[in-house]
Order: C-alpha cells, then structure tokens, then sequence
C-alpha cells in the first residue's frame, strides 16, 4: 500500500460518519463522581468526539486477542477533557487499548483505564493496521 493511499484510509476513519450512539449524557462533574463510584480503584479518562472501533483483524490476530479475553473494541477520542492519571493533558487526542467488556452506558474499561464517553459519539469499523498507524 503506497502512502497516499494509507493516508486517505486515516482520513477516512479520523473523519467519515459512523452510527451515532450515546454516550455518558450527564455533565463532567456527573461523570466524575459516577466513575469513582463504580470503580473507586481505576484510573480513568473523560473524553468527548469520540468513536467505538470494532477493528478488523486477521485471523491470527483475532486468535490471540479471544485467547487474552480481551474484546477487538477501542476507543478513540479526539478530545480528552480529564484524566486523573495525568497521562494526558485536556483537549489531547487518546487510543484506548483493547475493552474488557462492551461499553455500559458511557463507560468503557480496559485492564488500565476506564474511559467515560461524554455525550455523543459513534460506532465504526476499521483495519487494525489503519488505527495504530496514528501517532
């Protein structure tokens, strides 16, 4: 695949349409207190424009990823507004690694962060390759 090619396949997932879903839709004092509820011990992460991505993955790939009980699920944000780790800083763009379970109403955990989806977002797919190609 030549550059230009790999480049418009990004565009196309960073900025295509997918199927809009919801999200956490209380506000970020809201969601702050109900993350600490719900998992008192975890770091976690508040984002905003963000998108679910069921990844398309070989059959190798997919193996390894049902064998680590893990899900071919991510988040990616455009806009992180909190993190109480401080790995990131408000309005840094964020990749999750792979989900724990399906997303519940606005909150996606992974085994090192739980990211709480603001507002309104997107379901879409996309190759592997594609979205770790971002840095």
């Amino acid at each position: 695949m030549d550059e230009s090619d790999q480049l418009a396949r990004v565009g196309d997932f960073l900025y295509s349409d997918g199927s809009p879903l919801d999200g956490f839709m209380g506000g970020e004092e809201a969601a702050n207190a109900e993350v600490r509820r719900r998992y008192p011990n975890k770091p976690f992460c508040l984002v905003q424009r963000w998108m679910l991505v069921d990844l398309i993955v070989g059959d190798r790939l997919r193996a390894e990823i049902e064998t680590s009980g893990l899900l071919r699920q991510l988040v990616y944000a455009h806009e992180v507004v909190f993190d109480s780790a401080g790995r990131f800083l408000a309005g840094d763009w964020v990749r999750s690694s792979l989900g724990l379970a399906s997303p519940k109403d606005g909150f996606f955990e992974t085994r090192n962060t739980v990211y709480v989806l603001l507002g309104c977002g997107c379901t879409k797919r996309a190759e592997y390759g594609v979205v770790f190609s971002i840095h």
